[in-house]
Formats: C-alpha cells, structure tokens, sequence
C-alpha cells in the first residue's frame, strides 16, 4: 500500500510540475533582459530600424538620427509602493516609493514625495530628479545606485507561492523516491524521531554542523591546485550531504504529520507516506500563508523546514549508530 501511494505521489507531483510551468513562465515573461552593449541615446534600438529606417545610398538601410520610439508611461502613485520592476520602452513616473528598478530605453522622472531606493538602473535614458528636472543624469549604459536609506522592500506573492509549490513537488518526489528505494531505513528512522525528537535534534544540529564544516574544507580545496583531483571527491562529499538533508527533512516531516494528526484528533496509525504527505502539506500550508501575510514572518517560518531537516538527519545518525553497536 506505501508503494502504491508512493507512486500516486510522484504522479501527483510531476502533474503539478507540468500544470504551473506555463503559470511561471506567463507570470515571468515581462522580464526584461539587460542589453549587451551600453546604447547611447540616439543608437537605434534592435528590432527599430524597420520602422524608423529609410533607403540611403548604395540602397542600403539607414536609421535617422534623433528619432524616438513611442514610449508608454508607468505612473507610481503617491502612497504606492513597487518593488523589482522591469520596463521597456516605457518613461517611469514615480510619486511613491520604488525598490529596485531597471529601464531600458526610456526615462526615470522622480517627482516630488517620490523615492528610488535599492538598485536603480536606467539603460539607454536619463534619471530626472525633482530638484533639477531639467538636467536629467545620461545613462550610457547600466548605471546602478546604491542609496543608503533601507527600506523593507515588498516581495511579490506570486513568487513566494512559486517557490513554497516547488518545495510541494520535491517533497512528493522525494517521499515517492525514497519509499521506493529504501523504505526499511525511512520507517526505521521516522520511528526513532518519533519516539526522541529532542535527542535526534540534538545529534543532527551536531551532525549538520560536522557536515558544514567539511562541506566548507571541500570548497576550499577546489580553489587550489589540487581541484583537478579533488573535485571527483568533491561531488561526492556535495551528493552525499544534500542526500542526507533530504532523508532527514523527509523523516523530519513524517514527524510533523504525527503532530497534525494528533491534534486533529486522528492519533490512530497510518503509514510512512501518509504521514510524510500530511506533514509536507501542512507545512506547505503555513509558509505559504506565512509569506503571503508578511516577507519577514514567511523567511521565519522557513526555519520549521531547516529544523525538521536537522532532527530528521539526527534520527538517521542515531540509527546507523545504534545498529552498528548491536
């Protein structure tokens, strides 16, 4: 039965993948690519000298100087705050506030009560602030402006469910995976963080610790002269780690599912890939929501992940322990 529901979750999971890809790539496809080169002002744009070009001689195209394309015109009102904007061919009017921005081929105007903070990049286009509209800063090409004002800068709600469904999916291919490949261990190491989480928390902050310390001396050898023979090893140490991460943030959420089932009020018995289903979607639940309510409150509610991660990994350290020892 645990294999079946195994294979019913890795099923599930690459339907979800095939079901939001185009979602994402609908949602991300009004990102604008920064040029190559730095244009200046007059350079005619990729994709505008069929419009705005005219027969020279020898018959061949030739763009005429000073003329602009047609620009649409965003509006941050005053009050309003944006965050991570793209734009093309379109002038930026900003009475809010506005955290990080990148334009390509048209202007920033900052009027009065208008901020720009974090990174501001203007390619092909002028920067006018409301002290000296007039004398606009030229941008050759990608100018960045660090201010020294911070400012909690909004996160989009898009992105942050994104991610929480991507986490979804990876744990329904990893409970599936895992139950296929080795179900004996996951039983036998969800039981034991069952019966003593605080004990198999305790080892896996030691053991976690002990890894990123060797993660830490195996990327410092691949910066010498011994990486050619050390990054075989290398990889190896990488693989391992993030497996061992991952069986314990599994096992960690089977423990996770006990808890919701309890309070619940249905403690009665269920199977590894049940509970560990449970667990996933009841921490997908809270993160998700978490996010969605504030940035800060969803990056704390990550930690729940990180710790299901360590005492997971603690109960697997304890059963390989105490199996050698019998």
């Amino acid at each position: 039965m645990s294999r079946i529901l195994a294979l019913f979750a890795i099923v599930v999971s690459l339907v979800m993948m095939s079901a939001f890809a185009p979602i994402a790539k609908a949602q991300s496809s009004g990102a604008v690519e920064p040029t190559e080169k730095p244009q200046e002002i007059n350079e005619p744009i990729s994709g505008a000298k069929s419009r705005n070009s005219s027969k020279g001689k020898g018959g061949e195209n030739s763009v005429a100087p000073n003329v602009a394309l047609k620009r649409s015109v965003k509006i941050i009102a005053e009050g309003e705050t944006a965050s991570d904007l793209s734009l093309e061919n379109t002038d930026l009017r900003v009475r809010g506030t506005v955290h990080n921005v990148q334009v390509s081929n048209g202007d920033i105007f900052v009027e009065q009560g208008g901020r720009l903070t974090g990174s501001i990049t203007c390619i092909n286009g002028k920067i006018h602030y409301p002290d000296n509209p007039e004398a606009g800063i030229r941008a050759t090409g990608e100018r960045s402006e660090k201010s020294n004002e911070v400012v909690p800068a909004t996160h989009s709600r898009f992105e942050w469910v994104k991610q929480q469904v991507g986490v979804l999916i990876m744990g329904l291919l990893g409970c599936g995976l895992m139950v296929m490949a080795a179900p004996n261990a996951a039983v036998k190491t969800s039981r034991l963080v069952t019966l003593e989480p605080g004990r198999c928390l305790l080892i896996g902050l030691i053991g976690g610790a002990a890894l990123w310390m060797i993660g830490l001396m195996s990327a410092a050898l691949l910066h010498t002269p011994l990486r050619l023979i050390w990054s075989p090893f290398g990889f190896v140490i990488a693989t391992l780690s993030m497996t061992a991460f991952a069986f314990g943030w599994l096992n960690g959420l089977r423990r996770l599912g006990d808890f919701v089932a309890l309070k619940t009020g249905k403690p009665s018995a269920s199977g590894f890939t049940e509970r560990t289903v449970l667990g996933l979607v009841a921490a997908f639940a809270l993160t998700t929501f978490a996010g969605l309510i504030s940035s800060g409150l969803g990056h704390t509610a990550l930690f729940l992940h990180w710790g299901l991660a360590l005492m997971g990994l603690g109960g697997l350290l304890l059963t390989r322990l105490r199996k050698e020892g019998e």
